[in-house]
């Protein structure tokens, strides 16, 4: 990441942070769905919900 930072790739946007939370509760919804919709064999919706809650936990920086 640094060497993307450095390469002026990508930049740190600090305004950010108040997001995080959001993202987390996010995250956490979608992973819920994608636990109820495996009990009841729902595959496609897994996957879906599964996708969301990774790219939502993703777009959390340290």
């Amino acid at each position: 990441m640094k060497d993307c930072e450095a390469e002026k790739l990508i930049k740190r946007d600090f305004r950010t942070r108040g997001r995080v939370p959001v993202s987390l509760s996010t995250a956490e919804r979608f992973l819920h769905s994608a636990q109820k919709n495996l009990e009841i064999e729902e595959y496609e919706m897994v996957q879906l919900a599964a996708y969301y809650s990774a790219f939502h936990t993703s777009s959390v920086k340290r």
